[in-house]
């Protein structure tokens, strides 16, 4: 474990893999056959975006700590990736505020 934080490219790598999981997760959550009820889905979803925020957090820091020449595209690449993540993530948190009000 104590390697696995020394390399910052993994660190993006698997925060990615990560990201990519939970928002499949999300995804499926609006599948009515896989959520029981509203509560378990209004829990699983609160649960999925807070770990989601945490680790495009964690990643978007590790990714700067990248130093490697040959890795300059990947790091750019990674820099993207976690940025539009978290704006996808805040853009849907604000749209869930801001429409609260329209659904019952």
């Amino acid at each position: 474990m104590e390697k696995f934080f020394r390399n910052p490219s993994t660190v993006s790598e698997a925060s990615l893999v990560v990201t990519a999981i939970l928002y499949m997760v999300i995804i499926a959550s609006f599948i009515p056959s896989i959520v029981v009820t509203a509560s378990t889905f209004i829990i699983l979803i609160k649960i999925a975006l807070t770990i989601l925020i945490f680790v495009g957090i964690f990643g978007f820091i590790y990714t700067l700590f990248i130093k490697d020449k040959r890795k300059g595209k990947q790091k750019l690449l990674f820099l993207l990736l976690h940025f539009v993540s978290l704006c996808a993530v805040s853009f849907g948190i604000y749209a869930y505020v801001l429409f609260k009000s329209f659904a019952p």
